[in-house]
């Protein structure tokens, strides 16, 4: 806290000359509003001319310290910046303490509410990714103070946020329509859901299929990468070869190609009414929509042919 070392300049109070005396006591502690700050609420004023009391009531001496914090007064400090400005309003005596702490007038929120806030914000996200989930709280958020007015909790969205075994939740901290600050709170995070996993020992390049594969629930906060999210009718296979009971990720499977290097498809062309089918051999995987390239039996020459389904190719053109 910083001693008042000096104040706002152009401040003034007009009036006419006080042969009466005041005095002003400075209050050993005093709290007060945010905004400016005056004598007034600092100090006790008396007199016997009621203008002169006003006018060192209404003294301004500088603002308010921010919520939970204070600042230091200098009664020396004081007398003279009062001096300064009403030297025309007689004489003042100064009393009370040579220091005086002046607080803010604040509401603490505590850190149990702020972490409250977070918890039910970040259970409510894990119920839409999981069947079943557990949090806990890493370690509590310190309370919070705040200028008087209606405090409100408000946590960030998690909505880009990946599932992890450990989530930080950020709560930002209002007093009615005022923002104070932002509070991160973390959690330990547990999360089941029935996903993919090897039924068996699988070799890379294999089919993901109902032979290789079983559901089981997981703990997917634990997992490093996204859970293998699989479409009916959308086959895939191993991008690497899996352990038995390996939970499987997005990037342990990619899509079976419609037609695959050293197989024999079917390669269709014409026009209208007249189509042709050769066999040829394919010389790279494809997928659907995708030019490949393939090479008719005994032939050196190669064309590229458009993959159209399983074992299905047609000229590109």
């Amino acid at each position: 806290m910083k001693a008042i070392a000096a104040l706002s300049a152009g401040l003034a109070c007009a009036g006419t000359a006080l042969a009466a005396q005041a005095s002003v006591e400075l209050l050993p502690q005093s709290r007060v509003a945010s905004g400016s700050v005056t004598l007034g609420q600092v100090a006790r004023v008396r007199g016997d001319d009621l203008s002169q009391v006003r006018a060192l009531v209404k003294l301004p001496i500088g603002h308010a310290p921010a919520a939970g914090q204070g600042m230091t007064l200098e009664r020396e400090a004081l007398a003279a910046w009062a001096g300064q400005r009403l030297h025309d309003r007689g004489t003042v005596t100064w009393e009370g303490p040579a220091q005086g702490l002046v607080l803010a007038d604040s509401r603490t929120v505590e850190g149990e509410a702020i972490a409250g806030a977070a918890s039910q914000a970040l259970r409510e996200w894990l119920s839409a990714r999981s069947e079943r989930s557990e949090v806990q709280l890493a370690w509590p958020p310190q309370d919070v103070q705040v200028p008087e007015g209606a405090p409100r909790l408000q946590a960030r969205s998690l909505a880009r946020s990946p599932l992890r075994s450990r989530m930080v939740v950020w709560v930002d901290v209002w007093s009615g329509n005022r923002f104070v600050r932002t509070v991160p709170v973390s959690f330990a995070v547990q999360a089941w859901r029935e996903i993919p996993v090897a039924a068996r020992p699988v070799e890379a390049g294999a089919p993901l299929d109902a032979a290789n594969v079983e559901k089981r629930g997981i703990d997917i906060a634990a997992l490093d990468g996204a859970p293998l999210a699989r479409q009916a009718g959308d086959p895939v296979r191993a991008t690497h070869a899996l352990h038995a009971g390996e939970p499987l990720r997005a990037r342990d499977a990619a899509p079976v190609p419609l037609v695959q290097r050293g197989q024999w498809a079917s390669l269709r062309s014409g026009t209208g009414a007249v189509m042709t089918e050769a066999r040829v051999e394919v010389l790279q995987d494809g997928r659907a929509g995708e030019n490949v390239r393939v090479r008719q039996p005994g032939a050196m020459a190669q064309v590229t042919a458009r993959v159209v389904g399983p074992g299905q190719l047609e000229i590109a053109r």
